[in-house]
Formats: structure tokens, C-alpha cells, sequence
């Protein structure tokens, strides 16, 4: 098995859902800890989508896509914001299977929180045409439980756990065989 890893170049706040938008949310495309940030004032208010794409990924063609890795490193400002969503997206759609674990984010530190592994396909069929398109990549939401507070997000990353196609020369291949005559005489003749 193989491995590629990767960050965006591409993220957005997308507003499908959530009622909170995500403040400069290109800061997430490198680790640097400069951060896209959701604003929370009040109980129960849950992010928009930030969205993450474009990660330039260059498997071989004909490679069985095995599991898809997502990472994202983020911290919180108050005790009470939790990943609520986290999904892959598709062709330029979040889909898939949901991995949030509702997970509260870290209050000190940015840290990095990882969802699937190298053979979780996140209930979709991928090919390397589909990890390899700028429209694929994450997008993930959180929940404020509390009154106010900022979500921080710095980074994302993606690995692409597969399988390379078996290998071939394209060519025939060639047996060759021998024959032989070979006589048996009984000595007592």
C-alpha cells in the first residue's frame, strides 16, 4: 500500500447548512497558525461547512483507492465547540458517511484531530480520477454548546492510502520447450 499526503489549496465557508460563517477561511491551506475562525455568541449555534479542496493529488491511474485519511488541526476559545460534521467531498459535494465523533476541540493548543484510515472509503467508491479532481477534499462544521466563543481552524490534510495497479511489461511471454527422444533397452535381451 501507498500513501500520498497532502494540503488544500482551496477553502471556503460553505453555507448548505450552519448559520456561521467561516472569517478568513484561506488561513487554513498551511500550517502556520494562522487560522480561519467561526464566531459563536450565542447557545446552539453551529458553523457553516468549512470546505476544503483542490489538494493536488497525483495517483496513478488505475489504482484501487484503499482509505481516505482527513486531518484538521484546530482549538477553541471557550469549553463547549465540538466537531458536529466532518465528510468527504465528491466532486465538489460533501458526501459520504459522517465521521464527527462530536469531539470537543482542544482550549490551549492547536491539535490535530483525524477521522477514517487507510481502508475506510467513508461509504463512497473512489478512483483515482475522483481523489485526483480539485473539487475533492473535506468539509467539517462544529457546535457551540455554550453562550460564545471562537473555533480556530489552521490546517487540513488528506492521505490517500492505495493500492498501485500490478505492473506489466505489455509484452508476451514465451515458454519454450524442449523434446527429447529417449530410448529405454533391457540389458538381459
Amino acid at each position: 500500500m501507498t500513501t500520498e499526503q497532502q494540503t488544500p489549496s482551496t477553502v471556503a465557508s460553505d453555507a448548505t447548512l450552519g448559520d456561521v460563517a467561516w472569517s478568513s477561511p484561506t488561513n487554513a491551506t498551511t500550517e502556520d497558525a494562522s487560522v480561519a475562525s467561526a464566531s459563536f455568541t450565542g447557545l446552539g449555534e453551529t458553523s457553516e461547512y468549512l470546505k476544503a479542496t483542490n489538494f493536488g493529488f497525483s495517483v496513478p491511474g488505475g489504482a484501487t483507492i484503499d482509505g481516505i485519511t482527513a486531518r484538521f488541526k484546530a482549538k477553541q476559545t471557550a469549553f463547549a465547540i465540538f466537531e458536529t460534521e466532518v465528510k468527504l467531498v465528491k466532486g465538489g459535494t460533501i458526501s459520504g458517511t459522517d465521521k464527527s465523533a462530536s469531539t470537543g476541540l482542544n482550549t490551549s493548543t492547536l491539535t490535530f484531530i483525524s477521522f477514517g484510515g487507510a481502508s475506510d472509503l467513508w461509504g463512497l467508491t473512489l478512483s483515482s480520477t475522483d481523489v485526483n479532481a480539485s473539487t475533492f477534499g473535506v468539509a467539517m462544521r462544529v457546535d457551540d454548546n455554550m453562550d460564545s466563543g471562537d473555533a480556530e481552524v489552521d490546517v487540513f490534510d488528506i492521505t490517500v492510502h492505495y493500492t498501485a495497479a500490478a505492473g506489466g511489461g505489455g509484452g508476451k511471454f514465451y515458454k519454450r520447450s524442449q523434446r527429447r527422444r529417449v530410448q529405454i533397452r533391457n540389458r538381459d535381451q
